[in-house]
């Protein structure tokens, strides 16, 4: 009887101390190629944080490349100079405004691509941090996560890989996921496995983490997945390791899977060469002063200046300026830029009058202030020419208007005739008529003639003349009043 009760005592103190037993440890095949992806996809956040930059630098050097040109249009002194760096400034316009709108998008999908890259790999390393938590033990020598052959924990693998680290900020760099782990069609090395687990053999090598079933406080949890679903437990001895290797899309994003998108983004950001995008001055300016860029520009603005003339004259005139100023092939803009820099130029320093080389003007800030003492100067200089044009048609508006070859018939004698520079004395000539227009004069007229054309006059003729100074006025041509003066 005695027997009896400690046979039974001993079998109810045994009982009550069994543990349920526990997991197998996932295996090195199936948690390897998992925290692979997790480090392949740092690429990928770096190489959005390299093209977010990439975008700015390029902006910054197109709209320092404008300005310089602006500088060089503001302080040229040959008109068919001017209207060419006109032209080019405003193709520089054009790519900046392209610019703007490319990095808009760009940085929309770079931000995005981060941000999705960096949650699945937080997924990633948190689930490992997680499961590293199975061989603290003090005693005993369970774990969760194997070596190869199952044998032993993988902590020291883990940590020599570093993906268990964590992200504290980007480090921009074009790089991206190598061919080994990403394809066209998905992430090569997550490949379905039939099992995820490492059979031990032992009791002591076990996950107790990983016992899972459907009794509260006995089992860990039912069933789940690890690492945004990479590997799934469905069992203390089944789950399966999830299937991207192909079949993920390129074209459509499925934001209701964080790998799938992480896909589709990392190949979007792959897809971005970033070589195509230039920060070099130079460079910029040669790749918009091409004559295919400029030539409809440079003719816009001549129609401007020029509206009576031909559009076949105004395109071969755009095409002389463009060879004249940057070349048949741009070759002149290293050279013109190397005059540029050379360039003092004043409205920089503490005392703006001051001149200092362009070369030493280095920010886009410092560039906008010697532009903006340019066109300052160039707007009173206008201002001031308006004014004298102003007063000189007021002096002449109670004149009779007479041609220059009118004002020359007005001279009866040879003397005062031969005086005038334009004019000649020929006795031959009828009657009113002896006085003419000798070769200086003509080219004097014509030239009145082609400047009242580009003006907007009708007839061609000049619009105001004075007889004792021969001088021609009109509205329009600021050059010309100041060189009959």
């Amino acid at each position: 009887m005695f027997l009896t009760r400690y046979a039974f005592s001993l079998l109810f103190i045994t009982s009550a101390l069994q543990v349920e037993p526990a997991a197998e440890p996932i295996a090195k095949a199936t948690w390897e190629p998992v925290y692979n992806l997790e480090i392949q996809l740092s690429h990928t956040s770096n190489k959005a944080a390299k093209i977010s930059s990439t975008v700015a630098a390029v902006l910054s050097a197109v709209s320092a490349t404008r300005t310089r040109i602006r500088i060089a249009e503001a302080t040229a002194k040959d008109r068919n100079r001017t209207i060419a760096l006109e032209a080019l400034s405003i193709a520089l316009s054009q790519k900046e405004q392209a610019l703007q709108g490319d990095a808009a998008t760009k940085n929309e999908l770079a931000i995005r691509a981060a941000a999705v890259s960096s949650t699945l790999r937080g997924r990633i390393t948190e689930a490992i941090s997680i499961l590293l938590l199975g061989d603290t033990a003090t005693t005993g020598t369970g774990y969760c996560l194997a070596t190869t052959g199952g044998t032993a924990t993988a902590k020291v693998d883990i940590t020599r890989l570093g993906c268990d680290q964590s992200l504290t900020q980007l480090s921009p760099e074009d790089k991206s996921p190598d061919a080994e782990h990403m394809s066209t069609t998905g992430f090569d090395k997550i490949a379905a496995a039939t099992s995820v687990y490492s059979d031990t053999g032992g009791q002591s090598n076990k996950c107790t983490m990983l016992n899972i079933g459907s009794t509260a406080a006995t089992n860990s949890f039912n069933s789940g997945t690890l690492a945004a679903g990479l590997i799934k437990i469905t069992g203390t001895t089944t789950g399966t390791l999830g299937s991207y290797k192909t079949g993920l899309s390129a074209k459509t994003r499925d934001s209701t899977d964080l790998v799938k998108a992480a896909f589709y983004d990392a190949t979007a950001i792959k897809n971005i060469q970033l070589a195509q995008y230039i920060t070099d001055e130079i460079q910029i300016a040669k790749a918009e002063a091409r004559k295919a860029t400029l030539k409809p520009i440079v003719a816009k603005l001549l129609q401007q200046r020029r509206p009576t003339r031909e559009q076949t004259q105004r395109d071969r005139d755009a095409e002389e300026m463009i060879d004249a100023v940057f070349g048949t092939d741009t070759e002149k803009i290293p050279k013109l830029w190397e005059e540029l820099q050379r360039k003092q130029v004043k409205g920089n320093q503490a005392d703006p009058n001051k001149e200092e080389p362009l070369s030493g003007v280095s920010t886009l800030s410092e560039l906008q202030e010697v532009l903006s003492y340019y066109e300052d100067f160039s707007r009173k200089h206008a201002e001031e020419l308006q004014s004298k044009i102003d007063q000189l048609e007021s002096q002449n508006s109670q004149k009779d208007v007479k041609s220059l070859e009118q004002i020359c018939n007005s001279k009866e004698d040879s003397k005062t005739c031969n005086d005038d520079k334009n004019c000649k004395y020929d006795d031959t000539k009828a009657a009113g008529k002896k006085c003419t227009l000798n070769e200086k004069g003509k080219e004097a007229e014509k030239a009145a003639e082609e400047a009242n054309k580009e003006a907007g006059g009708k007839d061609g003729k000049p619009t105001n003349t004075t007889g004792s100074s021969s001088f021609v006025i009109n509205k329009a041509p600021l050059l010309l009043a100041f060189l009959i003066l």
